[in-house]
């Protein structure tokens, strides 16, 4: 493969994968859930401590721990909505395969991955 049938793919690809995002609402969605995944790991590194110890009670403390509720809300609300959201593309019910096995969802949440899955097989 040359230079310039390589740069054509990668135009290909990504022009596919925008069209994808911009045409099915669930990749968008997913995208914003890992947005806030990847700001909470962080948010555990920054835990005010003292000598190894949570330092609760502090301003420092309460402070984080409101950041860390919100985050928390935040990828409450967004899994939530994301789980009413049909695929409208086999990219978007890739990705929410994808995203269901990095969040190692189970439960209620699974059977709701697999009810959409389920409804874009079945419309498809």
């Amino acid at each position: 493969m040359t230079a310039s049938e390589s740069k054509c793919c990668r135009r290909y690809r990504l022009k596919r994968d925008m069209s994808a995002a911009i045409t099915d609402p669930i990749l968008a969605r997913i995208n914003r859930y890992r947005e806030l995944w990847h700001q909470l790991s962080p948010s555990f590194d920054s835990e005010p401590v003292n000598e190894n110890v949570p330092a609760r009670g502090t301003p420092e403390y309460v402070e984080w721990k409101a950041a860390q509720k919100n985050i928390f809300d935040a990828l409450r609300d967004e899994l939530d909505d994301l789980l009413v959201t049909t695929p409208m593309s086999k990219d978007g019910a890739i990705e929410l395969l994808r995203l269901c096995m990095e969040a190692k969802l189970e439960g209620d949440q699974f059977s709701a991955v697999n009810k959409i899955i389920e409804a874009y097989l079945q419309s498809h």
